[in-house]
């Protein structure tokens, strides 16, 4: 009776595993590297932008750059603030760990791997 008992928790272990994998809840977001077209970075990256956008201000102040190249520097960290909102909203409406179909895949391959073994034993042990 042991030997079921534990034969019965490994199939739930690697049922848990599985069904884990499936839907991405073991996954870590990434803080590092994260650029503009990351979603999991993106926040990180409107904040940094924004920081960026007072330095040119301060920069202009204290005549380090022109106003035409101030402007440059604008636009292009407008654009880049630009492409990381639409990073985030994406990852936000569309974004995540994927929800019922993987779990349907996970309880699907469970139940065929306990199939599978029962039917191996049947044939193959007692």
């Amino acid at each position: 009776m042991l030997v079921w008992m534990v034969a019965a928790g490994l199939v739930i272990l690697c049922g848990a595993v599985l069904a884990r994998a499936l839907t991405g809840a073991g996954t870590l977001p990434a803080t590092e590297g994260a650029g503009p077209g990351d979603v999991l970075g993106a926040g990180k990256d409107l904040a940094v932008y924004r920081a960026q956008l007072d330095g040119i201000g301060r920069d202009l102040e204290r005549g380090v750059i022109d106003e035409t190249e101030a402007g440059r520097l604008r636009v292009e960290i407008a654009q880049r603030i630009l492409a990381a909102d639409r990073a985030r909203r994406a990852g936000s409406a569309g974004g995540g760990a994927p929800g019922g179909t993987a779990m349907r895949v996970a309880v699907v391959a469970l139940v065929l791997a306990l199939v599978a073994s029962l039917g191996l034993y049947r044939t193959l042990g007692a």
